[in-house]
């Protein structure tokens, strides 16, 4: 039989459950770790264990505003039922999916979530990576219902898929400077998360965040700032530095009006600095690429995002 994703659901802790919609990959797995011994006497193992087990999820939206909402831009700690993911049953006849309640999901129920990094190209719709790391509450026993992903059939879908909202390049700015012409924009969240754990189980207990470094890098064709920005780069600060994602009209071309509250702002308070000053080829036009590396500015978290945001009065 054939399945097909469906859509994402995330739990935070003290948050109401949502679906996350327009889910362009996803991808769960146990990361198992495999140890299989040979000793003097024999080539063959005699033993092979699964020694560990680092749960893993990832997933590409482009339910962009609807996931940071949600989540933030630092990520959210999980209760049940954690992150979801929702796989669909076809009709080997159709090769629809079926209307009975014969679909299945996969869970993390315990554990946290982040975002990784967003992209946007030049025409192009902005997505957005995410990764759910899973653990195991060391004060349960080792039956199925309490591991870091659990399984179910026999499920109706959830009502209520949505995900007909797409964001695209709307400008940047460093200093309060606008970077016209941007090709493509990069955001690397920087967070720094891993799991641990104890006395040899086979599950970790605990989440581990050792870094929040976010990089935003802008890509186009912005030879006019080079002398503005400098070679040893300039900096910013929330008031006057980030970019702007704008709302496409949902069955037309264009964007919904830049005075309605239906865009996206991300702030940074970073080093700006030239990653390349120049890269061309032949007779194409000159692209360079400048790199924000942000900081605490001992009052707020390096990177802020605003969704729900007008881009002009």
């Amino acid at each position: 039989m054939s399945h097909h994703s469906y859509a994402i659901e995330i739990k935070p802790v003290g948050v109401s459950a949502a679906l996350i919609h327009a889910i362009s990959r996803q991808q769960m797995s146990p990361r198992s770790e495999v140890n299989s011994d040979v000793h003097a006497g024999s080539p063959y193992p005699q033993s092979v264990t699964i020694n560990a087990q680092k749960t893993e999820a990832t997933a590409t939206t482009m339910d962009i505003a609807n996931a940071l909402d949600l989540i933030g831009v630092e990520g959210a700690a999980l209760e049940d039922p954690g992150i979801r993911f929702w796989q669909i049953e076809r009709d080997p006849l159709t090769g629809m999916a079926k209307t009975t309640d014969v679909h299945r999901s996969a869970q993390m129920k315990r554990g946290k979530v982040v975002p990784m990094r967003l992209s946007c190209e030049h025409q192009g719709d902005a997505s957005l990576e995410l990764k759910a790391l899973g653990t195991k509450d060391p004060s349960t026993d080792d039956s199925a219902a309490n591991l870091p992903i659990v399984f179910a059939d026999s499920l109706a879908l959830p009502t209520g898929l949505g995900g007909d909202e797409r964001y695209t390049l709307h400008e940047g700015t460093i200093g309060g400077t606008t970077v016209d012409c941007l090709t493509s924009v990069s955001l690397d969240f920087g967070i720094g998360i891993a799991t641990e754990g104890c006395n040899s189980n086979v599950w970790d207990g605990s989440i581990v965040v050792n870094q929040i470094k976010p990089i935003l890098t802008f890509t186009g064709r912005n030879i006019a700032l080079l002398s503005t920005i400098g070679l040893v780069g300039t900096t910013g600060a929330h008031a006057n530095t980030g970019f702007t994602l704008r709302r496409r009209s949902q069955v037309a071309a264009g964007f919904t009006a830049l005075t309605g509250t239906e865009h996206i702002r991300f702030t940074i308070n970073p080093l700006a600095h030239w990653e390349t000053i120049t890269d061309s080829s032949n007779n194409n036009s000159n692209t360079n690429t400048l790199q924000l590396v942000g900081r605490h500015d001992g009052t707020n978290t390096p990177l802020i995002v605003q969704t729900g945001v007008a881009l002009s009065v």
